[in-house]
Order: C-alpha cells, then sequence, then structure tokens
C-alpha cells in the first residue's frame, strides 16, 4: 500500500487573509510541499494538470523533473487530459524491455477511463472528492469487472487508487473551525450546496483529528475493495502553505504510521 498526497494546483485567493499568492510563488510552494512530503514518509507526490485558470499546473512533466532533482525516493505520478487522442500512433524511444511503463489512469466521472485502464491492466486511481464515495464504488466495480473480462484475472486483482480530501489537527473540532472557511468559500464545495458535516459523513473529505484520518481510510476498502495506493488532498481552496507544512508533518507522524500497520499485506 502507496501513500501520498495530491495536489490540483489551484491559484486561489486565501479567504480568511485575503492574499492570494503569485504563479511563481504556488509553483516553488508546491516544490517545498513535494520535498516535505518526502521528508515525513509520503510516498507519492501526484499532480494534475489543467490549462484554464485558476489552475497553474500547466506544465506538470516539467514541474516533476524539476522536484525529481530535489528528492530521492517519492514517486512522482502525473496524470492529465491536455491534447486529442493519439490513434494509430507509435512512440519513441521504445521500452527497452519491450514492455511499457505502468501507468495509473485517473478518473472523476467518465466510464471511458475504467474502460482504458481495465484494458491494459494499468491501475484505475478515483478523485474521491466532491461527490458521495458510492459514484465512486461504481467506477471501481466497472473497471474490476472489465479487468477481469480482458482476461487479467479476477476483479479483485484490478489496481486501485482512492483519494480523499483531508484537514487535520490534533484536536478534531480545531479543524473544523480552521477549515470551515476554506469549505465555504470553495467553488465546488458551495456549488453542491451541503454542509460540511455532511461532506465528512458521505464523501472521502475528513476533517478531524488523525484517529479519524484513519478511521475513514480504513473504511476505503469496504466501498472500493483492495487498494493499491491512496492520495490525501490538502493544500487547495487558499490554504496558507505554512498550514499545509504542519498538516504534512501530522499525518506524517500519526497517521502513515497506523495505516501502514492497519493496512499490512494489502494489496
Amino acid at each position: 500500500m502507496e501513500f501520498g498526497t495530491l495536489s490540483i494546483g489551484d491559484l486561489t485567493r486565501d479567504p480568511v487573509s485575503g492574499v492570494l499568492v503569485s504563479e511563481h510563488e504556488r509553483i516553488h510552494a508546491l516544490t517545498r510541499i513535494a520535498v516535505h512530503a518526502e521528508e515525513a514518509g509520503f510516498d507519492v507526490f501526484a499532480m494534475g494538470e489543467h490549462h484554464n485558470p485558476p489552475y497553474i499546473s500547466s506544465a506538470d512533466s516539467t514541474l516533476l523533473a524539476y522536484i525529481a532533482a530535489r528528492t530521492s525516493r517519492i514517486t512522482l505520478d502525473w496524470s492529465g487530459r491536455y491534447r486529442t487522442p493519439l490513434q494509430q500512433f507509435t512512440s519513441v524511444p521504445r521500452p527497452l524491455d519491450g514492455v511499457p511503463p505502468f501507468v495509473w489512469h485517473g478518473s472523476i466521472s467518465s466510464p471511458e477511463i475504467a474502460e482504458q485502464a481495465a484494458r491494459y491492466a494499468d491501475g484505475f486511481f478515483i478523485n474521491n472528492n466532491f461527490a458521495p464515495m458510492e459514484h465512486y464504488a461504481r467506477s471501481v466495480s466497472l473497471y474490476r469487472e472489465r479487468f477481469a473480462a480482458h482476461g487479467h484475472g479476477r476483479p479483485e486483482d484490478g489496481i486501485v487508487g482512492a483519494g480523499g480530501g483531508i484537514w487535520v489537527r490534533p484536536n478534531s473540532q480545531d479543524a473544523l473551525d480552521e477549515y470551515r472557511p476554506y469549505f465555504n468559500a470553495h467553488p465546488i464545495h458551495a456549488r453542491s450546496g451541503h454542509s460540511l458535516e455532511h461532506e465528512i459523513a458521505t464523501t472521502g473529505l475528513t476533517v478531524g483529528s488523525p484517529a479519524q484520518v484513519v478511521e475513514k481510510v480504513l473504511t476505503f476498502p469496504a466501498h472500493f475493495g483492495p487498494l493499491r495506493r491512496v492520495l490525501f488532498g490538502f493544500d487547495y481552496g487558499g490554504i496558507p502553505e505554512a498550514k499545509i507544512h504542519q498538516v504534512i508533518d501530522l499525518v506524517g507522524s500519526e497517521v502513515l504510521p497506523v495505516l501502514r500497520q492497519e493496512l499490512a499485506g494489502a494489496a
């Protein structure tokens, strides 16, 4: 089981302080977050690519190459949709052993992505944010069914990863109080019309103590089956970088060790 952090690279004004950092500062902040994540024991730093505001993550391969030069162990897993499909196309150079590299296919709702990942026996990663977990469970079920139909093994052998938004403080009430203005100002959360408490109860979002994050993640296999990777999202919505580093330390010291122990031997 791998644990990491997933960023969407948004550039959002802090609804509490009113501060909006520059694109330059946000890019360097992402680098610092990735380096710190490795130091804190995370296995993966992932970026989602976008070519529209308010995102600055339009050249993730370049950013991840820079991060790779600053880190030594953490896996840098990038996915993005940035052009029309490549059909009847052969990329070069070819793999030396003739075996294509393993790929994670990320999806929010597209059944085509589940089918594509299943066809090639690649990994299927679901966002698990902003919608009830049952929504994502249907996509995972489709992927597992198609994985088996393509002859790659049993449905439970499919390679699945799940995301989950988190905000963590030693005291759960402190976490709720601190995160609430960011939740209320977030365009996707606000569009749902649901309360923070409702989103915590029904989606992959956890706002609370380290023990509550552990408790939520341990429910993921019941929704999605065996998991290979879990990625946490906590750097969006204009939250100050200094607070993000505090969460990285807390998750690295009090969440990841417990999850590794509880999920030892899992896929």
